[in-house]
């Protein structure tokens, strides 16, 4: 998007007098990739420095274009983020390489804790996000711990999701379901996904059917 489309867009917002709950300003991409992306993101925040345009602001990123000059530029405006959402899907160096290729894991995570660290209020809540894929279902625990390791070294409360409810309240480690865009393959996404879940003690027992509450995707 051309940036003064951006800026013309955020000013119509503005003009209307509208206010709403919640800006997604991503799709199913990087949230940090446009090149201009601090002057959109400065732009965005400054416009809705009284929070009179977005009550919230969610970000999805791989984290890692999210250097520390875009880190403090969200630091110095985190009370208008309600979350960020990291996707990640590994815990090592090897299986990252095979899930995100031309990644850097430790870049990723270098560039979290650099964010986690400074941060002086919650929200923004921050989402560790590990899609279940037969790729990585075996790094599961392994991506639970080290979360979970880093979260208690900082005496920061966490929640383990494998869905979108119960609401993400606190910084949430988060196993998703695979979306798979072949209807057949969704039978062994399911399975795979509570596979994981059980394992880790997220539910007791196995069910027959889907494991998910939300309405996030059915058949």
């Amino acid at each position: 998007m051309d940036v003064r489309v951006w800026k013309k867009l955020i000013d119509d917002i503005a003009a209307s007098g509208k206010k709403y709950n919640k800006l997604l300003p991503f799709g199913l991409g990087e949230s940090l990739l446009h090149p201009r992306i601090y002057e959109i993101l400065e732009y965005l925040f400054e416009r809705n420095k009284k929070r009179e345009l977005f009550g919230v602001i969610i970000l999805h990123t791989n984290a890692l274009l999210m250097d520390k000059k875009i880190s403090d530029l969200m630091l110095k405006y985190q009370y208008q983020i309600g979350a960020i959402h990291f996707s990640l899907d590994a815990a090592t160096e090897e299986i990252y390489a095979k899930v995100r290729p031309g990644g850097n894991l430790k870049l990723a995570v270098r560039n979290i804790v650099y964010f986690l660290k400074h941060r002086s209020q919650i929200p923004p809540r921050l989402v560790f996000q590990f899609i279940v894929m037969k790729r990585n279902f075996h790094e599961a625990r392994k991506f639970l711990d080290f979360w979970a390791k880093i979260l208690k070294q900082h005496n920061l409360e966490y929640q383990v999701n494998y869905d979108w409810v119960p609401e993400m309240i606190r910084d949430t480690i988060f196993f998703k379901r695979e979306n798979t865009w072949k209807p057949e393959w969704l039978k062994d996404a399911e399975q795979l996904h509570k596979q994981v879940a059980y394992e880790l003690g997220l539910i007791k027992k196995m069910p027959k059917g889907r494991i998910l509450k939300s309405d996030e995707f059915i058949e």
